[in-house]
């Protein structure tokens, strides 16, 4: 059987359409209730198990919470307020399983709202983990980013792991679940604020997290660091084109990692053609200061706060 992770927070009527979505003979439900204001009453479907933390914390620790609180062989998760497509393709995520016993992740698509998601995205929707590659790596959630990017950090650690150990994650084209939009759950409050003003701090921690986990199994991410490096940068960017008011926030987000990883970045080239800075160049004309990765990185090293040159 697989374990079937909700985080839940504040949205009992979402929660309820998740979970009349669910075909109970596939999964073991586990609902996590992250401190929401009112705890949910009894009487619960004896179909699943509802186990309630005082404080929130977080997607990312509770769904972590899960992963070391149950023991099925494989573990799933899905979001308050998504549902299952259908009840009948939830059988198929147990016959593709046990057809494949070598594969340790499986992902199927999802639509996102009402668009078709690509199957390589790093969200949590349509992953299948198994529990034994999970353990045996260390693959956790970051607990200090635990609002944003933390599926993103836990799902390039496996993307990671898996190419090193040569055992591919499979893709399977047919989607199964779909993602709503709740305003007020754990996922979706204060989005866009959030967005600019813990974007690149967020980022920072998770991959900072990633690269001590691949360390730990001496696997090499040097590629990983020199991805993030530009990211950053791009975020750096964009707020400075778009929300001004929250580059400060950039800046100091982006500090923490480069200077964790300023060896790694001073001693690799940054390739002019990676994806992240095609889409600094759309932003020249709404910034005053040049598009340039490492002397950013030498700025930010060398001086605590932000120059007035970004401000300008």
């Amino acid at each position: 059987m697989i374990d079937l992770i909700i985080p839940y927070y504040n949205n009992g009527k979402g929660l309820s359409e998740t979970l009349k979505s669910i075909n109970y003979d596939v999964f073991n439900v586990i609902v996590i209730d992250d401190g929401s204001d009112v705890p949910l009453l009894p009487p619960f479907n004896a179909k699943f198990q509802y186990w309630r933390r005082n404080i929130n914390r977080g997607p990312g620790i509770t769904r972590q919470y899960g992963i070391d609180h149950t023991t099925n062989p494989y573990i799933m998760f899905i979001d308050t307020g998504d549902i299952f497509i259908s009840k009948n393709l939830q059988n198929d995520i147990v016959n593709t399983i046990n057809s494949d016993p070598e594969t340790n992740v499986f992902v199927w698509q999802y639509y996102h709202y009402d668009e078709l998601s690509k199957t390589t995205d790093n969200r949590m929707h349509g992953k299948v983990y198994k529990r034994n590659f999970i353990q045996n790596y260390s693959i956790s959630f970051c607990p200090e980013s635990s609002y944003m990017d933390e599926d993103i950090g836990f799902n390039r650690t496996v993307r990671i792991i898996s190419d090193a150990i040569n055992i591919p994650i499979k893709f399977i084209e047919t989607p199964i679940i779909k993602q709503t939009k709740e305003e007020t759950s754990l996922t979706q409050r204060n989005n866009q604020e959030s967005l600019y003003k813990d974007q690149t701090r967020a980022l920072s921690l998770v991959t900072i997290h990633t690269v001590d986990i691949c360390h730990k199994n001496n696997i090499n991410s040097q590629e990983e660091i020199n991805q993030i490096a530009i990211a950053l940068y791009y975020w750096f960017v964009r707020t400075a084109a778009e929300r001004s008011e929250f580059l400060s926030d950039a800046w100091h987000g982006a500090k923490i990692f480069y200077k964790k990883f300023k060896k790694d970045i001073q001693t690799n080239e940054l390739i002019v053609g990676n994806a992240y800075m095609k889409r600094c160049i759309q932003y020249r004309k709404q910034i005053r200061f040049p598009i340039n990765v490492l002397r950013f990185v030498d700025d930010i090293l060398k001086n605590e706060n932000l120059p007035d040159k970004y401000l300008t």
